[in-house]
């Protein structure tokens, strides 16, 4: 296995759903320090039945009853160690080093018969690169030709950064 490998299964262990071992955004500390993602521990807002206890230590009511606010800080951390949702929509979360794995399946890609003229479409798909330029292509239903649009962002439109040099003097 290579170090890459070792760090992803890693990562997958500690940081993933105790529950449903997937790679999830909203996730739930309890009291014992353990993890779990609000879509297993609560059903209509109330923890369920079965996690009155710490599904890893025992811990009799670890997790809160009612479904708490998920803090920011909590969802950018599991961002930061690679969870993201799904690029195309489909509200998916996934490990972003299995982003192309899931590209391959994801509803959100494949092609839907138009009922206008029976043949098949696909949705528009838009990139934003470092520059701050969009790059959209799109397929017309008409013709099998790709077109893509390259516009840019006027950098007076961003916010300017400031060098920490010239907040110092």
């Amino acid at each position: 296995m290579s170090v890459l490998e070792d760090y992803q299964t890693t990562l997958d262990q500690r940081f993933a759903c105790c529950i449903c071992l997937c790679p999830k955004l909203n996730m739930v500390y309890g009291q014992c320090q353990h993890r779990a993602c609000d879509d297993c521990l609560y059903e209509n807002n109330e923890r369920r039945i079965c996690m009155e206890k710490c599904p890893i230590c025992g811990m009799n009511n670890s997790f809160p009853r009612s479904k708490p606010i998920i803090p920011l800080q909590t969802i950018d951390i599991q961002k930061y160690i690679g969870v993201q949702e799904c690029p195309n929509g489909c509200k998916a979360q996934i490990w972003y080093w299995e982003a192309d794995e899931h590209s391959k399946v994801c509803p959100s890609i494949h092609k839907t018969p138009s009922k206008q003229t029976g043949k098949v479409r696909s949705r528009h798909r838009s990139h934003v690169n470092d520059r701050g330029s969009v790059t959209t292509l799109s397929r017309s239903p008409n013709t099998s030709s790709d077109k893509r649009v390259t516009r840019s962002v006027s950098r007076s439109r961003r916010p300017q950064r400031q060098s920490r040099l010239s907040l110092l003097s």
